[in-house]
């Protein structure tokens, strides 16, 4: 769902008799900038969580990959999310 959808929705159930020509637009920018941010503090603290284990049949650190659960559980997206 984009940041446009997400508003029309919200609006499309809000009183927007206070809403001045203009506003739909800097609202919009907003919300992508925010959401850009986000992401971007997300992935950085994912970065800085995922976990490395080997993998293959040799069990060795050449066939290395990211473990799936650390970047899973590497951030409480509730909390994240405020």
């Amino acid at each position: 769902m984009t940041a446009e959808e997400i508003l029309e929705e919200w609006l499309s159930q809000t009183d927007q008799t206070n809403l001045k020509e203009g506003h739909y637009f800097v609202i919009k920018e907003v919300m992508k900038e925010f959401a850009e941010l986000k992401c971007k503090e997300l992935l950085e603290i994912v970065a800085e969580k995922a976990k490395t284990e080997k993998s293959g049949n040799s069990g060795s650190w050449y066939d290395a990959r990211v473990d799936k659960d650390s970047i899973l559980n590497a951030v409480d997206l509730k909390e994240f999310i405020k």
